[in-house]
Parts: structure tokens; sequence; C-alpha cells
């Protein structure tokens, strides 16, 4: 059993509705041609690798649930759920540049409004802001890694005070014109000789064709005293583990790697990081669990949540997503690490 009561924790109380963030509005069309390039991409499944658990290495698997035509396995030894098997690397790399779904899911994105974009990256910023002026004393180094939004990088660029910002892997494709200039780009693995302050992965994690492979790189990369800073989506959450098979936002694609916090936080340290923050400030998973519940036509979720959810009144809602952030049992996770 894992303590995590000694590492500082983030909670966040300001009410957000889905709506808000924008994405949501095409999240549907996206889903919709994410099932056509699915099949048009992987019909040859026997390309696909067999691997072991992405979470621990564990080869005690078994199969968790079936999505768009891709087997989700959970490891009994840290309860990770992945896909297995899975496309490489470099035939992720092509469909995320190339399909339908995220030729589409960028599209749409450029015509969010600045207060959507705010909602999306603002928090992520403001983290960052705080952990420079708490550890750095001169410009540190950035490097992002999968970088695939302008707006990050633009703000990034306009209002920190860094001495190199490098996208590392970039997913920006025919948006990259949109980063600032001055931007280093390395869409290779590759070592840095001198290394680097502080490493970010924003929504990464889940979506790599090998995460172990990262926080190696991670461990290796990173000047000693600089930081890891990541954000990404666990399957000890709320939302996926009163759902399961049925979360919405579950696919093949954004969603091939969901890690335990176990995982997570077992994989930062043995690449020879200390943790200094785990939060799961996470605000719509019950919102997310209500609505999954009403659109479906039949139980989809135990008789507790059943009725709680359905019975009881947006204050106990409240309640309980502030109990899920206080105990670190939302589906979204953030991590900051600092290089030994």
């Amino acid at each position: 059993m894992k303590d995590f009561n000694n590492m500082r924790s983030a909670i966040n109380l300001e009410h957000l509705e889905s709506s808000n963030l924008g994405a949501g509005r095409f999240y549907r069309g996206y889903v919709e041609l994410l099932v056509q390039d699915i099949v048009n991409y992987f019909q040859d499944r026997t390309l696909f690798q067999k691997v072991p658990c992405p979470g621990c290495g564990g080869l005690e698997l078994t199969l968790a649930y079936e999505k768009m035509g891709f087997a989700f396995e959970r490891c009994l030894g840290c309860g990770s759920i992945f896909v297995n098997p899975r496309p490489d690397e470099v035939v992720l790399d092509e469909f995320n540049r190339s399909s339908s779904a995220c030729r589409y899911w960028r599209r749409e994105t450029l015509g969010l409004t600045e207060i959507q974009l705010n909602h999306l990256h603002g928090p992520n910023i403001q983290w960052l802001s705080e952990l420079m002026d708490e550890r750095f004393e001169v410009s540190p180094t950035l490097l992002d890694y999968g970088s695939s939004s302008p707006y990050f990088l633009n703000r990034a660029m306009d209002e920190f005070s860094l001495s190199a910002i490098v996208s590392f892997r970039p997913q920006l494709f025919e948006c990259q014109s949109l980063a600032p200039s001055g931007i280093i780009f390395m869409p290779e693995w590759r070592d840095i000789p001198d290394g680097i302050d502080m490493i970010t992965a924003f929504h990464s994690i889940e979506r790599m064709a090998d995460c172990r492979k990262f926080f190696t790189w991670a461990g290796k990369n990173c000047r000693k005293n600089g930081l890891l800073l990541l954000t990404t989506t666990t399957c000890s959450g709320f939302e996926y583990q009163v759902l399961g098979e049925h979360a919405s936002n579950i696919n093949p694609i954004n969603r091939m790697n969901l890690l335990s916090l176990e995982a997570l936080t077992d994989q930062i340290v043995a690449a020879g990081f200390e943790i200094v923050e785990l939060s799961t400030p996470g605000r719509l998973d019950v919102e997310i669990v209500r609505s999954a519940m009403a659109a479906a036509r039949g139980k989809i979720v135990e008789p507790f949540w059943e009725y709680l959810l359905h019975f009881r009144d947006e204050q106990t809602f409240n309640n309980l997503q502030t109990f899920l952030q206080m105990n670190r049992l939302s589906s979204f996770v953030r991590i900051a690490a600092c290089k030994l």
C-alpha cells in the first residue's frame, strides 16, 4: 500500500463545466472520424507489438475490455490499463500526422476562443510560473515533450524568462508555423549533452507507444535539481474506476496508456527523481459520470453510484468532487518531480 500523504497536493475548487473547455463540442466529430481512420490505418494487426505493462514491466495481464477493435489489458501487478497489442511509435507518429481525425482536431482547436484556450492551458502556465519562481534563480531551459499547442508555446515564450525552449518530438505538424520564432525543434530521440532544467509532458504519457522509454530519457537528460512536470490521465481516478469500459473518453489513440498512480510514481522515482507534488485537481469526474449515466440505455454503474448520482443534490456532487481531489482520486493527475 503506497502512502502519498507526504507529497504536496494542489486543490482546485473553482467550478468548471465541460462546456467551458470548448474542445468537447467537437469531440463527437473526432471520434466518428477516428473509428473510420482506425479501420483504414490498422488493417494488418500482425504488425502490432505485444508489450509488457508500460506501468511496471509486468507480464501478468488480463483482458479488461475492447474499444474500437483494440484490446485493453489490465496489469495484475500495478493495476494499469493499456492497449495491447499496439502499433509502434513510427506508425503512431504517421497516424497522428495524417489521419482525418487528428487533422480535424488540430483544425478545430485553432478556432477556440482566448477564454477557452486559457481554460485549457492557463493552469499549466500558472503551475510553471509558480515552480520557476520557487526553484530557479537564473533563467532555466525548458523542454516540452510532444508539443501540440502553439498557444502554450507562445505564452511560455512571452511570459517566462527562459534561456531556451525546446519542442521535443512535437505534434504540431501543419500548425508548427504558428509556434513562436526562437523555438528549437527536436523531432527525433537524442540526448542533450548539457541537460535541461525543466522537462514538461502535458497529456502525452497516455498517448506514447513506449512511456517507459520517456521516463528513462527524462532521468538521463534532466539536470540535477531540475524539474519534470507532467499531466496525464490515470486509471486510478473516479471516472475510469466507476465507468470502466463505458467511459466515453477511452479510445485506443488518446488513452493508449492509463497508468495507475502507483505505476506513475514508481517510474518517476526509478528514473532518479523525487516527487515534490502529486495532485489530482480534476473538476469534471462527477459531471462526466453523471452524463454517461444519463446517456446510457441501461445500468452502467454499481447501485451505490446509481443512487447517489441520481437522487442527491448539487452540494453532494460538489462535496464528492472535492473529496476526489483531496484524496488523489480524480482521473486527471499532475506531478512535479525534482532530479536528484
